[in-house]
């Protein structure tokens, strides 16, 4: 950031920068999903599903608190399409720490989700752009037919690689 454009390393470091920002995302991506999975293991060690038969999918999920939240019931509501679970935490704020976890929990669901989405479209529409190489050996052709009356044929090969591009001689009967 410091180093003038006009000095000869600026552009390598430039890219050095990048690079490392890149890395620091994914390190920082790393520990978020770390923390996730603690705080996922925390809830589940915390929670008494006796009777619970089928999960509850944090994207569909909404957390409410009852109509007076400063009473001294340290009760809570989960909306799960057409049911409402009724939970009970041992105080006050157990119960505020359970409705803060769980919503942060299913944001986070609903957007990792989303991000997943929209890397596999991208992955998607990079394979248009090219990302490998094809080598093909034409060892021989077979009953070209010339396509003008003066007897050129047009079939050809064009080769392109970078910014060379080669185009074989039309074939002459």
């Amino acid at each position: 950031e410091n180093t003038p454009e006009n000095h000869p390393d600026h552009s390598h470091l430039k890219h050095a920068l990048e690079k490392a920002e890149e890395l620091c995302s994914q390190v920082n991506e790393g520990v978020r999903e770390k923390e996730n999975s603690d705080r996922l293991e925390w809830i589940q060690a915390h929670v008494q599903c006796e009777g619970l038969s089928e999960p509850i999918f944090l994207n569909e999920v909404l957390v409410k608190l009852p109509t007076d939240p400063s009473g001294d019931e340290p009760i809570f509501h989960i909306s799960h399409i057409d049911r409402v679970y009724t939970l009970r935490a041992e105080s006050i704020n157990e119960r505020t720490a359970w409705v803060q976890k769980i919503k942060a929990a299913s944001e986070l669901y609903i957007e990792t989700e989303k991000k997943k989405r929209e890397k596999a479209y991208l992955v998607r529409s990079q394979r248009a752009t090219g990302i490998g190489r094809l080598m093909v050996n034409v060892v021989e052709g077979i009953e070209l037919k010339p396509c003008r009356s003066h007897g050129k044929s047009n079939p050809y090969c064009e080769v392109t690689m970078g910014s060379q591009c080669h185009i074989t001689k039309t074939i002459q009967d």
